[in-house]
């Protein structure tokens, strides 16, 4: 201490000293602390103190320094330990952090604080189940932590129990009617179930609580664009964009532009897939829809399967006016298109890319970014009986082998996408769901699910006692070309809007796709342009998949009503003639 201050007591050095450090004079208060140091250098609370200043100021090195000297000097004080644990866990030294969390329980078993934050080093780890049974130690101390209860529903939501998440966050918001991140977890708990007017209260809620909640925002927008509202969810999205938030909505306002029919503005901000898919990077100009004539342009595929086949829709029409059109898309995509887009080279995509895309290229242009230059209205989409022919030979070798089965319309059929997570779940339907479809008689269904399913086939087989024909020769993930025959084979496939019903309309086949949520490539108009062969069946949020099974069903037996006919009775219009006419596309 100076000369003229060497009358205080060290004791009450330290109260003065906290007095600057609780009204953030910081610097006033180290300034004392270490004055009192000068003094009494084992001095606990100065040692502690001023690693809480450096932990205030994110010193974590300092802090460390300070915490440590501060239990050397009084190893019994618990809060010394905790404190050094939360420098530690600042720094992500995490087995440290719950060192000291463990030695501050020690000496005091009932400090729920270090229960917490014990459960939330071990939820960063990944370590579900001890951070679990931290929460719920803290909740046997203090039933009404707000905190607790909410880190514990977050446990459950991440690990696929939304029941119990649902409760935590529920008794949190109760506890704490202001949580705002217990509503945003709420919506997003809702929407993944596909409980949309719960998902839109809390996303509102949360929304009233902390109104530059950009995240709960973007998410609203994405509820009510699966709620068919697009115009509204244009709206939440563009305030999310305004917010600036971590993430990123602009694709997300690009796909609710386009489905109102805003092409111009939904075109350009489609760019931004970009910001969560890879792009490829060409030392080519990009094209920006000026002539092609007498030039090599380079079309690279990009998102996935999927999109890589609907923008394929508009190949021909570079290959009709370019000197030279070279094709990149995914492997399995290669045999396809190359049957398909004869006046064009076709590569598959490789690292490094194949030399046919380096040299002798003048632009270049991402599939999907072809169509801000070649559908800027509804008028710009072309009628097609499908724009995708696999080889004629293979597609005549299926209808042979179909044609064994006997009279009756051949149907494919898939009911799921391969990604299972909760968030896509209202997306597709479950193979138990189709008995009414499978009850109809004089159909032969066959399997188009690309991934995994014999045991989901077995079952249906036998809980609806019909026979589900699957070739299980045919790789329907893979082998492309193949499944392409296959499905070209086809009457009529039934899917939801994944790459099989995609790739069924880009052949021309008829095709029934059942769908949920927004579907931004109808552009307003209640059926896809892109795909004049293709009906949509959509489901409301509110609907459940039973309603659009039934109808489907409905339609399929009239359907077959009348296939069966043209079987038996010969010199009817064929089925494809008939198919086409506005009863049923």
């Amino acid at each position: 201490m100076d000369d003229a201050a060497e009358d205080i007591s060290l004791p009450r050095a330290i109260e003065i000293a906290l007095e600057h450090h609780n009204a953030g004079r910081l610097d006033e208060a180290q300034y004392i602390y270490e004055q009192v140091l000068s003094f009494d250098p084992a001095n606990y609370d100065a040692l502690h103190l001023l690693g809480m200043i450096a932990h205030q100021e994110k010193r974590y090195a300092q802090a460390v320094e300070h915490f440590n000297a501060a239990i050397s000097s009084n190893p019994s004080v618990f809060i010394g330990h905790f404190n050094l644990g939360a420098t530690y866990q600042g720094l992500g030294r995490l087995d440290e952090a719950q060192a000291c969390y463990r030695q501050a329980l020690s000496l005091k078993p009932d400090f729920a604080e270090a229960r917490f934050r014990l459960g939330f080093t071990y939820s960063e780890q990944g370590k579900p189940e001890a951070a679990k049974e931290c929460f719920q130690s803290v909740l046997a101390i203090d039933p009404d932590s707000a905190e607790a209860h909410y880190n514990l529903g977050i446990l459950f939501h991440r690990h696929g129990e939304p029941e119990p998440a649902r409760a935590c966050y529920e008794r949190a918001l109760s506890l704490k009617p202001d949580h705002v991140e217990a509503c945003y977890n709420l919506g997003i708990l809702f929407q993944e179930q596909g409980e949309l007017a719960m998902a839109r209260a809390f996303y509102e809620k949360a929304l009233s609580l902390k109104p530059d909640h950009a995240e709960a925002s973007n998410n609203l927008g994405n509820v009510l664009h699966d709620s068919w509202r697009a115009e509204e969810a244009v709206s939440c999205f563009e305030l999310a964009l305004r917010l600036k938030p971590a993430i990123k909505p602009e694709f997300n306002l690009a796909q609710a532009l386009l489905s109102c029919g805003r092409f111009d503005q939904g075109w350009t901000l489609y760019e931004h897939r970009f910001d969560t898919v890879p792009k490829r990077y060409f030392p080519h100009k990009v094209w920006s829809g000026e002539s092609l004539v007498g030039k090599t342009v380079l079309i690279w595929g990009d998102q996935g399967i999927g999109d890589q086949i609907q923008f394929a829709s508009m190949f021909r029409e570079i290959i009709a006016v370019a000197d030279r059109c070279i094709i990149e898309c995914s492997n399995k995509l290669v045999p396809l298109f190359a049957h398909s887009f004869a006046g064009a080279q076709v590569v598959p995509r490789t690292d490094p890319p194949h030399p046919a895309t380096l040299q002798g290229v003048d632009v270049q242009c991402s599939a999907g970014s072809l169509a801000r230059w070649l559908r800027p209205s509804l008028e710009s989409f072309p009628r097609h009986d499908g724009y995708l022919a696999p080889a004629p030979g293979r597609v005549a070798y299926w209808k042979k082998r179909l044609a064994a089965l006997g009279p009756g319309p051949k149907v494919g059929f898939a009911w799921r996408s391969s990604n299972r997570s909760a968030a896509l779940r209202p997306y597709s339907t479950a193979i138990n769901q189709w008995g009414p479809i499978f009850s109809v008689p004089g159909v032969h269904f066959i399997n188009l699910q690309y991934d995994e399913c014999a045991s989901e086939l077995a079952e249906a087989r036998s809980q609806f006692g019909v026979s589900l024909v699957a070739y299980p020769e045919v790789d329907l993930f893979d082998d492309l070309a193949e499944a392409a025959a296959l499905t070209k084979a086809l009457d009529l496939v039934i899917a939801p809007p994944t790459s099989t019903s995609i790739l069924s309309a880009a052949l021309g086949v008829h095709t029934w796709a059942m769908i949920y949520g927004a579907d931004w490539q109808t552009h307003g108009t209640g059926h896809n342009p892109w795909h004049p062969t293709m009906r949509r069946f959509p489901r409301r949020w509110d609907q459940p998949w039973e309603e659009i099974i039934q109808i489907v069903s409905e339609q399929l037996k009239e359907l077959s009503r009348y296939m069966f006919r043209n079987y038996t009775a010969p010199g009817l219009v064929p089925p494809v003639k008939y198919l086409s006419g506005h009863r049923f596309i």
